[in-house]
């Protein structure tokens, strides 16, 4: 009950609580929905702040919710969960992702992050993935034409492929997010995974925005929760 009840609606705000507040925290998370504990109160608003990962944790800090209630305070929360979705833009060697950063930026329909423009010193690439990836409510996958390859029996005969932290990346969030927060975008005739067809994907042969449409459904989705036409 608990599970279907965070998958119908957007956000689940904590506010102290026993058993069954923490409940309804842990399926919003199971349900990757936006859960906002407020520390303020302890109980069960406590604990749950304590489940969950870096990218909540900021957004309860920056808003001020471990502080003291005070006058201003509700306005807070709605400022958190009116800010756009983060979503991780995955790419390889292309530059193609540049375009749809800009375009989501410039329509509000998402705060894009790109772990190139994030690297902090002193992390390995699987750590800074993780950390940035922890934040992500859905991630975006441009998929381009990098490398060359083919069955071993066909040695002469390669196709177009994306590069491997692609590959690998979109299988992190799919087994983390499930494959419908999950899009691809595909740059030509890119030879996509035979496991991956079932992952939304578009096509595109000069501008990933050629995709803008199916962009739009994917992140109303994304903020809403409910299917996308198919």
């Amino acid at each position: 009950m608990r599970l279907r009840f965070a998958q119908i609606v957007g956000a689940t705000i904590a506010i102290g609580g026993g058993s069954g507040t923490y409940g309804a925290g842990l399926a919003a998370i199971v349900m990757n929905k936006r859960l906002l504990p407020i520390e303020t109160f302890g109980g069960a608003a406590e604990k749950l702040l304590q489940e969950l990962g870096t990218g909540t944790n900021n957004d309860i800090k920056a808003a001020g919710l471990s502080a003291p209630w005070i006058e201003g305070s509700a306005a807070r929360i709605v400022s958190v969960l009116d800010r756009p979705p983060k979503v991780l833009l995955i790419h390889g060697h292309a530059a193609d992702w540049r375009e749809v950063k800009d375009w989501m930026t410039e329509e509000k329909l998402a705060s894009p992050m790109v772990m190139l423009q994030n690297f902090a010193a002193g992390k390995t690439l699987p750590q800074k993935f993780e950390e940035l990836a922890d934040e992500a409510e859905a991630a975006i996958a441009i998929v381009t034409p990098d490398d060359l390859g083919g069955p071993v029996t066909k040695a002469i005969a390669q196709n177009s492929r994306a590069r491997q932290n692609v590959w690998v990346e979109v299988g992190w969030f799919w087994g983390r997010l499930g494959r419908r927060r999950v899009l691809l975008l595909v740059k030509g005739d890119v030879e996509l995974p035979s496991d991956l067809e079932g992952v939304d994907h578009g096509r595109y042969e000069n501008s990933p925005l050629e995709s803008s449409e199916l962009l739009r459904k994917f992140m109303q989705f994304v903020q809403d929760g409910h299917e996308r036409d198919a």
